[in-house]
């Protein structure tokens, strides 16, 4: 496991945590590249999340996740799933794909599989295409991920 990203406040579910950030780089350059902080956007492109300054590659893969990273617009953005309490490790589903070619080779060190459960190769991890909200809960998230992102930028 990495260094890990804990919740300095409580966080409830819904609410944006971070974006994940990097350069946007070509799927074709990118399946060559040996780094593991690639993130894939979509059929064309990936962001390599490499940068230290990528606040969102400290979150660890979880099989059992209180975040998920959702693409918007060419963004990567990571919500709660549930209500995260202050102290409480942040985590999502890295996807099938880095699962088989990183995680299940040296056996998955989770939680809910340090506890006897065991990823099944078919399992199925979705990445939803976020759709335009209302007006104001579009507000009400914009100002919430300006004040994130200042959070983070400090």
């Amino acid at each position: 496991m990495g260094f890990g990203l804990f919740a300095t406040r409580r966080f409830t579910k819904g609410d944006f945590i971070a974006e994940y950030t990097g350069e946007k780089v070509a799927n074709a350059i990118a399946d060559k590249m040996p780094g593991r902080y690639l993130f894939e956007l979509d059929d064309q492109w990936t962001i390599d999340g490499s940068p230290r300054s990528n606040t969102a590659r400290y979150i660890n893969h979880s099989c059992d996740p209180n975040c998920d990273a959702d693409v918007y617009d060419g963004h990567i953005l990571i919500h709660a799933m549930r209500d995260i309490e202050s102290g409480e490790e942040l985590l999502y589903d890295y996807g099938d794909e880095y699962f088989e070619e990183f995680i299940r080779k040296v056996g998955c060190k989770c939680k809910k599989c340090t506890t006897g459960w065991v990823r099944p190769k078919d399992h199925a991890t979705v990445l939803y295409e976020l759709t335009p909200l209302g007006t104001s809960d579009k507000d009400a998230r914009e100002e919430n991920e300006r004040s994130t992102k200042d959070d983070l930028n400090d």
